[in-house]
């Protein structure tokens, strides 16, 4: 069973991320991947203080900043990694290098690939695997350079993990949004999705079964961004 969570900062996607791999129970054990790098003193205390709470819960920690087809996890786990934003600006700017090749669609599908091998390689060994990923799409901006490479490689591991997730959850304000589906809604919510989904992938989105069906849900990340994309919701 694979959970995808997305959110934007504050969200609350972390904590309902926690809640579900909780409410699992039985005996496994709980695996947490922490991918923030720790940069000075402060990040220090902040992810001491964080672990000292996951261990409460009964979460082993494995700290992994990059290479997560490397990360040892035993079969049979529960896995949350947290979270798939700071993993691939890891992957991205580390050793990246100033000349052009470190630029390249090349390099961000690169990253993708590599990032996206990790996961199936998590989701072949544990029972059950929870990846919070993060929102960052709506800014409403025109964006360039470093910033546009790395909105691009999120998206696209974001429109991946969608696809291979057995369940894609929204948090808004702490209230989660099961985005998996479009069960429950009417014929004309119906005839909306159908008319999405046949739009081009860089538009693609799919609507949520929750609240009303008032807002769309960015499943399909608008990515394959150009150099001039303005980044809109």
């Amino acid at each position: 069973m694979f959970t995808l969570v997305i959110g934007g900062s504050a969200s609350g996607k972390s904590e309902y991320a926690e809640r579900l791999v909780l409410s699992l129970g039985g005996s496994r054990r709980r695996i947490y991947i922490a991918a923030m790098e720790p940069f000075g003193a402060e990040a220090r205390e902040r992810i001491a203080r964080h672990q000292a709470m996951r261990r409460d819960r009964g979460f082993e920690t494995v700290e992994c900043y990059r290479d997560l087809h490397r990360a040892v996890i035993p079969a049979g786990v529960s896995v949350l990694l947290e979270d798939m934003g700071n993993l691939a600006a890891n992957e991205m700017f580390e050793n990246a290098g100033t000349g052009a090749e470190a630029r390249t669609r090349q390099r961000e599908e690169a990253v993708v690939g590599k990032i996206l091998q990790g996961v199936d390689g998590l989701q072949a060994r544990c029972s059950h695997l929870t990846i919070v990923t993060n929102e960052i799409f709506s800014g409403g901006r025109a964006y360039a350079g470093e910033t546009l490479r790395y909105l691009r490689v999120l998206a696209a591991i974001n429109r991946a993990l969608a696809e291979r997730a057995d369940r894609v959850v929204e948090v808004e304000c702490g209230i989660p949004c099961d985005a998996s589906g479009i069960q429950g809604m009417g014929p004309e919510m119906h005839r909306i999705v159908e008319n999405l989904r046949k739009t081009p992938a860089v538009e693609r989105q799919t609507m949520a079964p929750c609240a009303g069906h008032r807002r769309i849900v960015h499943l399909q990340q608008k990515a394959c961004f150009r150099e001039e994309a303005t980044v809109n919701d």
